[in-house]
Order: structure tokens, then sequence, then C-alpha cells
């Protein structure tokens, strides 16, 4: 297998593979590119020095600044694991699987007539990161983060969590920036918060029922609904009607009620070629998708994309201009699920990563090994063995 690229541990190892040297053209990197994140909570603990934290698999070093994973159990609670080690399913010492994986793994090995009460239950890793402080400020000293963290830019994001229950065995979620700016997966979200003094929970707007997350090891985190205004007519859009959004204006903080993009058609403010029978334009140019919010639990939401932009990934790339073309010109593009998780070598740009039943679309077959695609706005190469077409 080249470059050391790993996978999940459970299943057989793929044949070898005949690897492009690159994507011609090549395409453009379209992973977080700074944006500060919209929440700004943080789950500090006391001041203290900056420990030194190394991986207990890999022995990577100086990993404490970076997205990590503890286990405060094992080693007298002084285990961790880089990034890499976790993804690719190294675990700790009483490890079971990702998500919901871990515990249907541990009843399955249960010995005749059930485990003893006093048996430990699968470790719930925390991810954590400790935060650098200013060296302006002249100090040693730092906050710890720990709980949600997004996947996609990496982070903190206990104030606005949405949860992915497919991905990776639903040890998967974004932040609120990556999802409204549309850098997140296919499947439905659901937006969770965490509360840690349980009196404050009748006190927050929009707080639904407690929501225990696999991978969480808190239970603490609770599902909301989000309040979203129309940036035209500045009126409640209600969470069950559609709508439009933008993930370019406003960094991607933009909706449009359906009422007001239709009074935008009909005064030319949108040309029916740009509107809801064409590119489906913002005001700026830009493509915008049709999302809404549904109940699928008592008050847990789950936000759906119902269409993507018109154009798919290149459309998100780059604004389209005016057009006479039509949505029923462009093909429809082939998608594949994950039968295995595929994370990149350190170093390999081209590549696209993505984790176990992630949906990957616009995808292209370079050689009978790889295939290229899209996940969560990006596009890269991944080997064809790893996906099941669908």
């Amino acid at each position: 297998m080249r470059r050391d690229a790993v996978q999940d541990p459970a299943p057989r190892t793929p044949p070898s593979l005949s690897r492009p040297r690159r994507l011609t053209p090549p395409y453009p990197d379209t992973r977080n590119d700074g944006l500060q994140s919209i929440q700004q909570a943080e789950s500090r603990h006391q001041a203290r020095p900056i420990p030194e934290v190394a991986c207990d698999r890999c022995g990577k070093t100086d990993i404490q600044h970076d997205l990590h994973y503890h286990c405060n159990k094992c080693s007298d609670g002084n285990f961790d694991l880089c990034l890499r080690c976790y993804r690719t399913g190294q675990g700790c010492n009483h490890w079971f699987g990702f998500g919901y994986v871990a515990r249907a793994r541990w009843d399955k090995h249960a010995p005749p007539g059930g485990y003893p009460p006093e048996y430990e239950t699968p470790h719930v890793l925390t991810a954590r990161r400790y935060v650098r402080r200013s060296p302006e400020r002249g100090t040693t000293e730092t906050g710890l983060q720990e709980g949600a963290f997004c996947e996609g830019c990496f982070k903190h994001a206990d104030q606005s969590y949405w949860h992915c229950n497919a991905c990776f065995e639903g040890a998967w979620g974004y932040c609120l920036a990556c999802v409204q700016q549309e850098k997140h997966c296919t499947h439905p979200l659901a937006p969770v918060t965490r509360v840690p003094d349980q009196q404050r929970v009748r006190d927050i707007p929009g707080i639904g029922r407690l929501l225990p997350l696999p991978h969480l090891p808190t239970n603490d985190y609770y599902s909301y609904l989000p309040t979203t205004t129309c940036a035209v007519s500045r009126a409640i859009i209600p969470p069950d009607q559609t709508r439009l959004h933008c993930s370019q204006c406003n960094n991607g903080n933009y909706d449009i009620c359906n009422d007001s993009y239709n009074s935008l058609m009909a005064t030319g403010k949108i040309s029916n070629a740009n509107g809801l029978s064409g590119w489906r334009l913002c005001l700026q140019g830009h493509p915008m998708s049709v999302v809404v919010f549904r109940n699928v639990l008592d008050n847990v939401h789950q936000r759906v994309v119902v269409s993507d932009v018109v154009g798919g990934w290149k459309a998100k790339d780059k604004s389209l201009q005016a057009s006479t073309q039509t949505q029923h010109d462009i093909p429809s593009s082939l998608r594949a699920v994950a039968l295995w998780s595929w994370w990149p070598a350190d170093g390999v740009e081209d590549e696209l990563a993505f984790p176990k039943h992630a949906e990957l679309e616009e995808v292209e077959e370079i050689n009978t090994d790889y295939y290229a695609g899209v996940y969560a706005s990006s596009r890269g190469l991944f080997p064809a063995n790893h996906v099941r077409m669908s």
C-alpha cells in the first residue's frame, strides 16, 4: 500500500494500488482557510503550565497544541493519542471502536450471563487541545479545550456542534461555520450545544432535549433549534419551511425565504435563468442550496440539504455568471459510499480524506485503482476499492 496511508483496522487490507501522479488540472484546496469560528465558548480548566503530551501509540511528541484524544483511565489517566492514531483505530487499552460500534461490539463479546457489575464499560476518549497564549501576554499558562471539535477545521465546537449520525459510526460532526459554508457531509446534521450547568437549560432559547452522543464522554449535550432570519425581508423563517442558503455571502450566514425569492424573480432582480428553474443564484451571483429543518424526534431537529447547488462542486468553487443554461443541461453526478475510511499520509495534498460511511459525490474514474470525488466541499483522489458505487 502506498505511502503508509491507512484504513479501518477491522476489514482486510485492500489490494495494492496504481496511483496517478496527480489530478490534472490540480484542484484548489477547499479546506478551512482560517475564517474565525462563529462559536467562541471554550471549556477551560484552571490555568496551569502547558504540559508536554506525546502519543502513546506512535510516539509523536509535542501534540499538546494539536487536537488529540485522551483517556483518563488508562495509564493512570495519562494515555493520549494523536489525531492520526485515533482515526486509524488505535484506541486505548479498553477501547472497542468508534461511535455506536463500541457498545455493540462490547455486548457481542459478553460472556454467558453478561458482564459482572464491576466490569468496565468501553472507554470513550476525550478530544482535547491546549490553547496557546499570545506571547505578548508574557505567560506560559494556557487553557484546555475539551469536548466536541469540528472534523473539518478542528475548532472547538461545544457551543454549536452539528452531529452526523452516519459518518464514522456516529463519531462525527462539524462547527457552525463549516455547516454554514457547506464544508460538511451530505447526511442530515443535528445541532447540539453543551450545557454543563443543568440549572441553565430552561433559560436557553430554542433548547431541546438531552441528546447523548456516542463519542462524547460527558452527558451534557442538548439539542437546540437555531433561529433563521431571511436576509431580504428580515422575517423569521419557520424551521419546517425550505429556504435558499448561500454559503458565500456573510461567511455563509445568509438565507432567503421562498416568498422573498419569488418576489425577487417577479421584480426582475433575479432572472428566470438564474432563478428557481435555473442556476438558483443569490443577489450577488452565488449558487444557493435548498435547506430545511426536520423534526426527527421530540425536540430534536436535523438540518437537511434538500437540493445542493446547481453545478455541484465546481459551482461552489467558482461563482456562476449569468447564463441561459438551465439545471436540466447538467448531467447527474455519480456517487459512492465509503466502505472504509481513507486518511492520506501526512504531506499528501491531492488525496481526499473521508470517514467510513461517507457519501462521495461527483465521482470520476481516474484509472482502475483510483477515483476522484468530492467530500465536504473538498475534491481529491481516493482508492476505488474503498467505496461502493451507489
